[in-house]
């Protein structure tokens, strides 16, 4: 699902639309708000973790007077500098450099001004409400491209299905809401869109408490340019018919990830050769661009 293709090969299709589009110079391009994500790791774009609240800002430069800490902060730049020909040192001073330029971005547009839009006090509603914030760090800066990573677990259902997907989809469906209508309220409805993925589904088979792993699965697209509806074909929802893979219940999926990912990428900016870069595997379907989005002229 985070590489594009059925296969890992160290990047994922979030970070290659990015390469392709110049995201390298932008700290805030992508961001993962749980935990590190390939689906962010480009060739020149690495992803960034800011945890939900946080402002990354580094231990001890805020003494006074301001000159004080501007030399401390002068002397760690300058450490920063001393590699000594080591790879790894560099590499790391570069991680340590970046890190700190995140933290400029944050520290430097703290003080945005209170939204109406109220978030649950969920993991996955605080998580979508700093994405929210880090969209109004970054709309500040002018025209950009952004993309966040969030995560929910606990949909491995093979027990107590009947409470715990309730409860889960209750979460997801409040912070989504509350999401959108925040977009809604800051004026960018129509630059934002948020997708589910899932690795596998789950069988339509009981398993007397829950149900166990499966294939294909239905997810969501939301946003003021996605195009509602029902894309793609619905399966037939019985055991060991036409779309059931092993006799349970498991879909075989009809709509490959490429396809999800390169109709986002499309209305992201992407060209078709950029697409043909992000996701390999695009040549082997015949629709690359399922139709669900409203792509700018």
């Amino acid at each position: 699902m985070q590489t594009g293709q059925p296969y890992a090969n160290g990047t994922g299709w979030g970070g290659r639309l990015l390469d392709a589009l110049g995201g390298n110079q932008d700290t805030l391009a992508a961001v993962s708000v749980s935990t590190p994500a390939l689906l962010l790791q480009g060739s020149s774009v690495s992803g960034n973790v800011i945890a939900p609240g946080t402002n990354l800002s580094l231990s001890g430069m805020s003494i006074w007077p301001q000159s004080a800490a501007l030399a401390r902060r002068q002397a760690v730049n300058q450490m920063l500098g001393l590699n000594g020909g080591s790879l790894i040192r560099q590499v790391a001073n570069q991680s340590m450099s970046d890190g700190l330029a995140l933290a400029d971005a944050l520290a430097s547009n703290a003080n945005l001004p209170a939204l109406s839009t109220t978030f649950p006090g969920t993991s996955i509603g605080n998580q979508l409400k700093e994405v929210m914030r880090l969209i109004r760090i970054r709309s500040q800066a002018g025209p950009g491209r952004q993309v966040f990573f969030c995560t929910l677990g606990g949909f491995d259902t093979h027990s107590g299905q009947d409470w715990q997907h309730w409860s889960l989809l209750s979460q997801l469906s409040q912070a989504l809401a509350a999401f959108y209508n925040a977009s809604q309220e800051i004026g960018l409805a129509q630059n934002i869109t948020t997708f589910t993925d899932s690795e596998f589904g789950r069988t339509l088979q009981s398993n007397g408490s829950g149900s166990d792993h499966a294939w294909g699965n239905h997810q969501m697209v939301l946003g003021g340019a996605v195009i509602g509806g029902i894309i793609g074909q619905m399966p037939e929802f019985s055991l060991n018919g036409p779309d059931d893979a092993n006799g349970r219940g498991v879909w075989i999926p009809k709509i490959g990830t490429a396809q999800v990912g390169a109709t986002l990428g499309r209305w992201f900016g992407a060209s078709d050769d950029e697409l043909a870069l992000a996701f390999p595997n695009l040549a082997l379907f015949s629709q690359s661009d399922l139709g669900f989005m409203d792509v700018p002229a």
